[in-house]
C-alpha cells in the first residue's frame, strides 16, 4: 500500500510517499519554514506524487502529525488529512508530533532506552512525551514547565531529541542527545507510521494549550468593531 506522509506542526513543511509492498520511500520534500505551510503543502504534495511517478488515485492511506506544534501548523495538517480523506474516501493515521520526532530518533540511533522528545513550547514550556526503544508510547504528551521538565523525564539512560532538548537543566550524565534533526522528518517517520492503525474517526489536532491570541472581551471596542450592525 501507498502511504503519503505530511507533517506542517512546526518549523518546516514534510511530505513522503512509502510504499509497504517494497519498504522503500518512494520521494519526498522537506522545506524548512516558520509560516506559509498552508500554501506550500498542496504544491509539495503535487511534486512529490509527480517524482515518484505516481497519480493521486494509487495512495492507499494518509499518515499526519496532529500536534503539539504550532496552532496554525497543526490545523493545516489536520484539515488538510481530513479534506484528502473525505475527497478520495482514504484512511488517515494520525500521531503525534512528538511521537513523529521519537522514531526519527529511533530510525538515526536504535536506542536500547527510552526516548524523549520535547518541543521548546515557548512561554517558558515544553512538549513533552517518552516511548520505548520499538516506539511504543509510554508517556502520553504534555505541556510542562521548564523548570519541572526533570521530574518528568523517565528515571536512567534516556534518548533525547527534539527543539526542546537546549532548555533542559544541566548537563545530566543519563541523557544522550539524538542524532537526528530537531523536526519531524516525514521520509524517516513514515515507515513506521504506515504500521500503525487508522482510527475509526479522523484524527482531531492536539493543542496541549489554550492559544495565544485572545477573543476580544464583551463590550470592548474591538468586539464593538466586529459586530454587525
Amino acid at each position: 500500500m501507498i502511504t503519503l506522509a505530511f507533517d506542517t506542526c512546526l518549523d518546516a513543511c514534510s511530505v513522503a510517499l512509502f510504499d509497504g509492498s517494497r519498504s522503500e520511500v518512494l520521494a519526498a520534500r522537506h522545506e524548512l519554514m516558520s509560516r506559509g505551510q498552508a500554501e506550500a503543502l498542496f504544491p509539495l504534495i503535487d511534486e512529490t506524487v509527480k517524482e515518484a511517478g505516481l497519480a493521486p488515485a494509487d495512495i492507499g492511506q494518509i499518515a499526519v502529525t496532529t500536534g503539539p506544534g504550532t496552532f496554525t501548523g497543526v490545523r493545516i495538517g489536520v484539515a488538510a488529512a481530513r479534506g484528502l480523506a473525505v475527497a478520495s474516501n482514504l484512511p488517515v493515521i494520525g500521531l503525534t508530533s512528538l511521537h513523529a520526532i521519537a522514531l526519527c530518533a529511533i530510525a538515526a540511533d536504535a536506542p536500547v532506552v527510552p526516548v524523549a522528545s520535547v518541543i521548546d513550547a515557548r512561554r517558558g514550556e515544553l512538549y513533552l512525551a517518552t516511548y520505548a526503544p520499538n516506539g511504543d508510547v509510554l508517556s502520553a504528551p504534555q505541556a510542562v514547565a521548564v523548570a519541572g521538565a526533570h521530574s518528568a523525564l523517565p528515571e536512567g539512560q534516556i534518548v533525547v531529541a527534539g527543539s526542546g532538548v537546549k532548555l533542559l537543566a544541566g548537563d545530566d550524565e543519563a541523557r544522550t542527545l539524538s542524532s537526528t534533526p530537531e523536526l519531524p522528518v516525514a521520509s524517516v517517520w513514515v515507515a513506521a507510521a504506515a504500521h500503525m492503525s487508522a482510527g475509526a474517526s479522523p484524527p482531531l489536532p492536539l493543542y496541549l494549550r489554550a492559544p495565544d491570541a485572545k477573543p476580544p472581551a464583551p463590550g470592548s471596542q474591538v468586539q464593538r468593531a466586529v459586530e454587525p450592525g
